[in-house]
C-alpha cells in the first residue's frame, strides 16, 4: 500500500476517529507525513527501510532544524509505521526509528507577580476587548488550559463551577472555577451579546467576526497584554506551566497536578515541573534521622 492512502487511514481511523485530534494537531501530522512521502517518492510502506529513514533524518539535520523538531517529523513516521503494524502490513517496526536525544530545558514559568501586572495593566479598560482579554488571562492561568483547549472553548464546557474538557487524544477532565476565574467570566458573560456562536471566546464583538479565536489572535492578545504591563515577550503556555509550579511550591502531590494538566503519562508531568533547590533544600530539611 502507499503512503499516501496509508497516511489517509491512519488520519481517519487514528487521529480523528479514534483520538479525537484538534484540527492544528491533524494539519501538523498531515503536513510532516507530505513531507516524508515526497522525500521517499511515496513508496508503498512494506518497502520503507531503514536506511531510508536515516537518510531522512540525515535531510532533516542538513536543514539546520532544531534537534525537537527533527523529533517531532521522526515521531509521526513511527507513528505511521506502528498503525501500519497494527493493520498487520508487513513493514519495518516503528520502534527502529530511533529519535534524536534532546537535552531538556527548563520551562520559562509565568509567577504570580507577573500575573497580577498583566492583569492591572488592563483593569481599568473597560472596552470589550479588555473584558475578554482579562478574562482570557485568568482562565489560562486558573484553569491550566492548552491553548487549543481555550480557543475551542464551548458555552456547553461551562457547567455552573467547572469545566468539562476534552483535551489531548481526546483525554477528557474536570477543571474546577475558582471565585477569581469564575468573577472574570461573568464580567465577560455579562458584555458578550447573546447569539448562536458556540465558543465562549470569540475574536470580535461584531457578529460578522464572531468566531473562535485562533492561535495568532491568541499570540497578539497576550502579547499586547504583556507590552502594557512592560513584562517580556510572553505565550499561552506559559501561563499554565506557571499556576502548575505554584500548586507544586504549595505541596500538591505529583498524581494531583497530573490530573489537572490532563497528563496521561506521570513522566510527562515530571518532565514539566522544575523542583528548585530551594524545594529540593525544603524536603531535605524535613527529614529526621
Amino acid at each position: 500500500m502507499n503512503l499516501t492512502f496509508l497516511t489517509q487511514q491512519y488520519i481517519n481511523f487514528s487521529l480523528i476517529a479514534e483520538k479525537n485530534c484538534t484540527e492544528d494537531t491533524i494539519k501538523g501530522y498531515t503536513a510532516r507525513l507530505r513531507q516524508f512521502i515526497q522525500f521517499v517518492n511515496d513508496v508503498p510502506v512494506e518497502r520503507i527501510t531503514i536506511e531510508m529513514i536515516e537518510m531522512y533524518k540525515l535531510h532533516l539535520t542538513n536543514r539546520n532544524l532544531a534537534w525537537s523538531t527533527v523529533g517531532m517529523y521522526l515521531i509521526v513516521v513511527r507513528e505511521l509505521l506502528k498503525f501500519a503494524r497494527i493493520k498487520w502490513y508487513d513493514c519495518l517496526n516503528y520502534e527502529a526509528v530511533t529519535l534524536p536525544k534532546i537535552k531538556s530545558k527548563p520551562h520559562e514559568t509565568l509567577h504570580l507577580k507577573e500575573f497580577k501586572q498583566l492583569v492591572q495593566a488592563i483593569e481599568s479598560d473597560l472596552t470589550f476587548r479588555s473584558i475578554r482579554n482579562r478574562a482570557i488571562l485568568f482562565v489560562l492561568y486558573g484553569c491550566w488550559l492548552r491553548s487549543a483547549e481555550l480557543m475551542r472553548l464551548k458555552l456547553t464546557d461551562i457547567q455552573w463551577d467547572k469545566l468539562l474538557l476534552t483535551g489531548k487524544w481526546g483525554h477528557q477532565r474536570t477543571v474546577f472555577l475558582i471565585p477569581a476565574v469564575s468573577t472574570a467570566l461573568d464580567a465577560y458573560f455579562a458584555i458578550r451579546w447573546k447569539d448562536e456562536c458556540e465558543y465562549v471566546f470569540v475574536n470580535n464583538k461584531w457578529k460578522s467576526l464572531r468566531n473562535h479565536l485562533s492561535h495568532s489572535w491568541l499570540s497578539n492578545i497576550i502579547r499586547n497584554c504583556a507590552k502594557k504591563a512592560w513584562l517580556p515577550s510572553l505565550h499561552a503556555h506559559q501561563f499554565r506551566h506557571g499556576f502548575a509550579c505554584r500548586l507544586l511550591e504549595q505541596g500538591t502531590d505529583l498524581r494531583t497536578i497530573q490530573k489537572l494538566l490532563g497528563h496521561s503519562s506521570i513522566m510527562t508531568t515530571m518532565r514539566y515541573l522544575s523542583i528548585t533547590e530551594q524545594q529540593l533544600q525544603h524536603a531535605q530539611l524535613k527529614m529526621n534521622i
